[in-house]
Order: C-alpha cells, then structure tokens, then sequence
C-alpha cells in the first residue's frame, strides 16, 4: 500500500514575510509495510484465545523471494506455566487426541514442505489401545517450509489457512482453531534478505474438527474449502458442537 500526496502552506519570518509552499517541492510518498527485524519476532504481541492458556503469534521468514526459493512460516506458542500445546501431526492419530494441526491454503503451484519444530517433546503412554501422548514441553515455534515455483509472476500473494490446537495441564481447555493470513512478494531481480512479515490472526475462533476435515479433503484432493483467510467455509465454534475435551489419565495400582 503507497500512500502519496503535497503539502500546502507557508513559511514566514519574523518580519511578516511570507513565502508560500509550492507543490513541486513539497510531494512525498510512504509505503505501509509489515516487514520486521529477526529479533522484533520475538517481541510480537501473541494472540490469546478465550478459554486457551497460550499466546499464539506467528511471522513470515523470507516474506520477499525469488521464483524457485522458500519462504518459511512460523507458528509459535506461548504457554501458561505448568501447561502445554500437542505436538504438531499432519491429523489426529485417534479420536480422542488433539494434536496441533496447521492447514494452509496456498497460490496455485506452491507447496508447503515438511513441517518441523526445534523444541523437545514429551512423549507419554496414552490409554490401552491409543498412541503415546506428545506434547512440547514450554513454548514451540512450528515452521512450514512454502516453496514458490519457478515461473511464479512477480506481485504481492497471500497466504492462508487455519491452526488447530488445545491447551492442556492437569486438566484440558476445549480444542479450538484460529484462521491466519500472511503475505509473501515475489520480486523479479534481488530479494531483501531476511524480510520478515507479520502473521496476522482473526480474533474468531473455528471449530477444530473442522480443520481436520479440511485437511483430509486436501490429503484426499477433494478440497473444496474457501479462503480460509476468514472462517468462511469452516464453522466457527457456535456453528456446531465440537469433540469433548479429554485428557488422557493412566492410573497404576
């Protein structure tokens, strides 16, 4: 977004002379940009959710690219002492876990590569029957590699999609999901090196079942979700009754 215009006015002395402003000389142009240093990333103002013990905040690393590079997202949690977030899985192992999930949608061509996170994960015996329980231990920044095609016009492209996840300790707040939007530029000659661009967040929460859905269509290829840059085609949480909140408990005697 440019924003460009003049001023007009006066300039005078003490004397009562005045000269006045001409437009030529006083035209002027700003550009509105999202663009951060690697160290405000730290210092982003994390969104919380009501219900949720976590801060999640998020940024685009290598937000300005060349066709054929890589620009990274991340996703970052900020948990309450004593709780935690699940690790990250691509969808639930069974019905009664709530893994961390990041659904993208993305320009046609692009694609988002392995997703991975640096931090530790506490890994637990779940139920008889169920998979270990993982959750990361403290807070976590998820990153999801988006790979621009060779080819890619120059322009300004969005970015899109939801993240699903649930706050636990000794007890577990209901599982929710929250819609996200980024831009990335795709510059024709030399890209800015570590441009960084911020994530925003809406501030209505969706269903978290509803990702999962969304995220078996685009396994399946049947994806016929919207623009999840709003909540338009997932339901928000009043639109249906999401999946009881369970925490898994193992009692030996």
């Amino acid at each position: 977004l440019k924003i460009g215009g003049f001023l007009e006015g006066q300039t005078c002395a003490d004397g009562g002379a005045c000269i006045p402003l001409e437009e030529r000389d006083t035209r002027f142009e700003a550009q509105v940009s999202s663009s951060l240093t690697p160290a405000e990333t730290e210092s982003l103002t994390g969104l919380r959710q009501d219900g949720t013990h976590a801060a999640i905040r998020g940024w685009i690393a290598q937000s300005e690219v060349k066709p054929g590079e890589t620009a990274q997202l991340n996703i970052a949690f900020s948990p309450d002492p004593e709780w935690h977030v699940y690790a990250y899985a691509p969808l639930p192992p069974s019905l009664f876990q709530k893994p961390t999930l990041i659904h993208t949608v993305l320009p046609d061509g692009w694609t988002a590569g392995k997703i991975r996170s640096a931090s530790p994960i506490v890994s637990e015996e779940g139920l008889p029957g169920e998979p270990p329980i993982q959750y990361y231990a403290g807070a976590v920044t998820i990153t999801v590699p988006i790979e621009i095609p060779e080819g890619t016009q120059p322009g300004n492209y969005t970015l899109s999609g939801h993240v699903a996840y649930q706050t636990c300790s000794k007890q577990c707040d209901r599982p929710t999901a929250i819609s996200w939007t980024a831009q990335v530029a795709v510059v024709d000659g030399t890209a800015t090196p570590n441009a960084i661009a911020k994530v925003a967040f809406a501030g209505e929460p969706s269903d978290y079942s509803a990702v999962v859905e969304a995220l078996k269509q685009q396994q399946d290829g049947t994806d016929t979700v919207p623009n999840a840059a709003t909540t338009d085609g997932l339901p928000t949480v009043g639109d249906g009754e999401p999946p009881p909140c369970k925490r898994q408990i193992i009692i030996l005697g």
